[in-house]
């Protein structure tokens, strides 16, 4: 069961594979149900694979960073030390910049990224709320539409500005949705609408200037 501990939104840890599990069923969906060349889907899901093992790794060690002064009192207890939402952002930010840096490669499968990441959420929101019975309906219900706006639409730029502006307005007057059982701040969800909708003007500068 996962339960909050404290007013940071840290969480105690589920066991891993229920976060490393609704990852592997998106991808096996992708790659048995999507309408793409054999060659193509493997590297979408290979570029996919390699920005995830990457997030955990950041997620997991920047709490040696974090957590310095456990780390400096005690380096092993760091090794059992949760990560928590600090993390989940840091990790995030970086990954962000990690990604556009390789943007050549990385924008031209940005659909197929967002399509697998919102079935691992999707996943996840079933296997916790239904499954474990825990979490909120609301992130279940939040994971359901971006999955059902990912089939249905197929423009992933201002797919995820809806989302993260509908979860942005969810946490400010209602319920902040969590990520993967990390609770994230309003203004988390409504920066990455930022950030998405900041890309999509570039884009179209670039368009219009060639």
């Amino acid at each position: 069961m996962l339960k909050e501990v404290g007013d940071e939104g840290m969480f105690i840890q589920p066991l891993f594979g229920v976060r490393v599990a609704p990852f592997i069923i998106a991808v096996i969906i992708f790659c048995f149900f999507t309408e793409k060349a054999k060659s193509e889907r493997k590297k979408s899901m290979d570029s996919f694979i390699s920005l995830l093992a990457t997030w955990f790794v950041l997620f997991f060690s920047i709490k040696f960073v974090t957590k310095w002064e456990i780390f400096i009192d005690n380096p092993m207890a760091v090794l059992a030390y949760p990560s928590g939402t600090q993390e989940f952002y840091i990790a995030s930010v970086i990954l962000m910049l990690v990604a556009w840096i390789k943007r050549a490669d990385h924008l031209p499968r940005f659909y197929d990224y967002i399509l697998m990441l919102s079935i691992s959420l999707f996943s996840y929101t079933v296997i916790t709320r239904l499954g474990l019975e825990n979490g909120h309906w609301v992130d279940l219900v939040l994971a359901a539409i971006f999955l059902l706006g990912t089939l249905l639409f197929r423009n992933p730029y201002w797919l995820v500005v809806g989302i993260g502006v509908i979860s942005g307005v969810t946490g400010l007057f209602i319920y902040t949705p969590t990520i993967l059982g990390y609770r994230m701040h309003a203004g988390f969800y409504l920066l990455m609408a930022g950030l998405v909708l900041i890309l999509i003007f570039r884009k179209k500068e670039a368009t219009t200037g060639q």
